[in-house]
């Protein structure tokens, strides 16, 4: 239940509504990274000796006294590292660096993020607001560690029934609404830890004459050219009733064989009473890594391969990416589009 919407709150500002709803997703990250590190610690605990110091060993204790006289609140977890501080998680590591210096970069590298974490912490422990540039640090903050520790489901994060994608065999793939879209998204990308220069996530902004699409890194951006439109010259109103019939996908796949997988960002209209007006626009977007983290942001690290339109499909238009192939069907006799990735571009083929 969203308390936000409860009538006895309606008297309250409404900038301080919004604020306590952007402030709800700012604990999210928080709670969702700190918990993490714990489970991550835990796993460490049941199979190996960790040392701690003489001062997080009396806050452990001052804790577990003070809840053994409080029953009524809940338990805060099942081993000590549940009745730790946030800030004694980085100490911990530091104690224990031969156990984890396989595990992250160097010293420095994890604890300069958790340093950052727990400013951000402290302020929203004390109901501070926390504007969204430094939202961004805590994203950013969470999908590299996230991605480093590597514990991430085997599926790449998202168990979404692969039956309401429109586009088949794409990985770490999710489908959005288009008010999804225009409130904003940030869709977290999954790449190999040991690519020194890794995007983040794609998110979406929403400015005067449609939503833009911008991949994310550590410290910077970059802005990715997607067309969303279904024509040339048509596209669609966000807020117009038959809205209902667009639905975003987003995704990756390495379709020309380099290692490091392409972006996906494709969208679909697609409506039962619609006879042959069913149409997929698709985005791919080549990633080149640059050499030094301070370049991330650089437009030139990015290509965009393929901008493919097929429309005039009869009923529900579906999709086949498969190694360098990306197949649709017109649903009707033997029509169909290929577009076949060599020798560095698309060569476009079918009937």
């Amino acid at each position: 239940m969203n308390i936000l919407k409860e009538d006895h709150l309606s008297s309250l500002p409404d900038d301080l509504i919004q604020k306590a709803k952007h402030m709800s997703k700012v604990y999210e990250y928080i709670y969702c990274i700190e918990n993490l590190l714990r489970l991550y610690l835990e796993i460490h605990l049941k199979t190996k000796k960790l040392k701690f110091s003489t001062s997080v060993l009396k806050g452990i204790e001052v804790r577990k006294n003070d809840e053994s006289k409080h029953k009524w609140l809940s338990l805060r977890g099942g081993t000590d590292l549940f009745y730790i501080d946030f800030k004694d998680i980085s100490s911990l590591i530091t104690h224990n660096w031969e156990l984890f210096h396989e595990d992250f970069p160097s010293q420095n590298w994890i604890n300069s993020k958790l340093e950052d974490l727990t400013r951000y912490r402290n302020l929203i422990a004390h109901n501070s607001y926390i504007d969204k540039s430094d939202v961004d640090t805590i994203k950013a903050h969470f999908n590299l560690i996230s991605r480093q520790l590597n514990m991430k489901s085997k599926d790449q994060g998202y168990t979404e029934n692969e039956e309401s994608f429109f586009i088949k065999g794409l990985t770490n793939s999710k489908i959005y609404t288009p008010m999804e879209i225009y409130e904003g998204i940030n869709h977290t990308l999954v790449y190999p830890a040991e690519l020194e220069v890794a995007p983040i996530s794609v998110s979406t902004y929403f400015e005067q004459i449609g939503p833009f699409f911008r991949v994310n890194f550590e410290n910077s951006y970059t802005r990715l050219d997607a067309k969303i439109l279904f024509h040339e010259d048509s596209g669609f109103d966000f807020f117009d009733e038959n809205v209902e019939y667009i639905k975003f996908q987003i995704g990756q796949h390495d379709i020309d064989g380099d290692g490091i997988d392409e972006i996906f960002i494709c969208v679909q209209k697609y409506a039962l009473d619609f006879a042959i007006e069913a149409e997929v626009r698709i985005n791919i977007f080549k990633y080149f890594p640059p050499a030094f983290k301070k370049h991330s942001f650089r437009d030139e690290n990015w290509e965009k391969i393929g901008s493919f339109h097929n429309g005039c499909i009869m009923d529900e238009p579906i999709v086949i990416v498969k190694g360098s192939s990306i197949y649709s069907s017109r649903n009707f006799r033997h029509y169909y589009s290929e577009w076949i990735y060599v020798d560095g571009e698309f060569v476009e083929r079918g009937i």
